[in-house]
């Protein structure tokens, strides 16, 4: 496990460059776990998990992550095809009432991954009126 601090941006451009050195040679397989709002890894991901449609092709679970019999569709696609190489899971397990049930079920699902949130002192300090 690895944990680092840093802007939103610049953690997302890590990420992207590391799938991007992984894709370039192999048939690295990439799953977001609830993306679909900013939607930064659509041309990164192969797969989709969100109780949104994402606007693409790819292959999309709609699905409510914080129900574990929702899960059922996307483990069978597990066993048929292998888990993921790798997961994103980024800004959204602070914004659901069950978390801890993500965080059972990515294991499941892919080999290796990255979990980010914000951090409470960047929350804390965000101006968004100056009013």
């Amino acid at each position: 496990m690895r944990i680092e601090f840093g802007e939103v941006l610049d953690g997302r451009q890590k990420i992207a460059d590391f799938i991007v050195s992984k894709k370039a040679n192999s048939d690295f397989k990439v799953i977001d776990i609830g993306g679909s709002a900013i939607g930064w890894s659509l041309q990164l991901s192969d797969a989709f998990v969100d109780i949104n449609k994402v606007d693409t092709n790819k292959t999309q679970f709609n699905i409510d992550i914080c129900k574990e019999e929702s899960w059922k569709d996307l483990l069978h696609f597990v066993e048929l095809n292998g888990k993921f190489d790798f997961s994103i899971c980024t800004h959204t397990l602070e914004d659901i009432y069950n978390p801890y049930l993500v965080l059972e079920y990515l294991p499941k699902i892919s080999k290796a991954g990255v979990i980010s949130m914000p951090s409470i002192k960047c929350e804390v300090n965000l101006i968004e009126n100056s009013n």
